[in-house]
């Protein structure tokens, strides 16, 4: 999809871009090696976290979506409203982690989770409060 792109960009930027490009220096633009994704070991560190965790953060009824939540939380109550409601619509289960619990506070801590409400699917790690609709599209994917 890179070099789709860079080959629309060097072949169609316009007739001042392809009148300054010779055709070897197309051809090495479009053998160039696709770029470096920096966050990469970091996401594999929080795919690894989530999977060492799984059982504890889905549990055994496989929920898709996990939520901590915990005392003074304002938002919180609604936020599990909204994710039971889409959870519901979408025939999906999902799980509820109060930090109250020394357990749970631990497991957020853990999964460097600092904000609540927070989310963990198999796939991410989301910080803060998630309108259902992104959550839906997340699933998804």
């Amino acid at each position: 999809m890179i070099r789709a792109a860079l080959l629309s960009f060097v072949f169609c930027a316009g007739p001042v871009l392809a009148q300054e490009m010779s055709l070897s220096e197309r051809l090495r633009a479009l053998s160039a090696p696709a770029p470096t994704d920096f966050y990469e070991d970091e996401r594999q560190g929080d795919l690894d976290l989530i999977a060492r965790h799984a059982p504890a953060l889905f549990g055994e009824d496989g929920a898709v979506i996990a939520m901590f939540t915990g005392p003074g939380c304002d938002t919180c109550p609604a936020a599990w409203a909204d994710l039971r409601d889409m959870a519901q619509a979408q025939g999906v289960t999902v799980r509820l982690l109060d930090t109250a619990e020394p357990g749970n506070a631990t497991l957020m801590d853990t999964l460097t989770l600092d904000t609540l409400p927070s989310y963990v699917m198999r796939d991410r790690l989301i910080r803060g409060e998630m309108p259902a609709f992104v959550l839906v599209r997340y699933l998804a994917e």
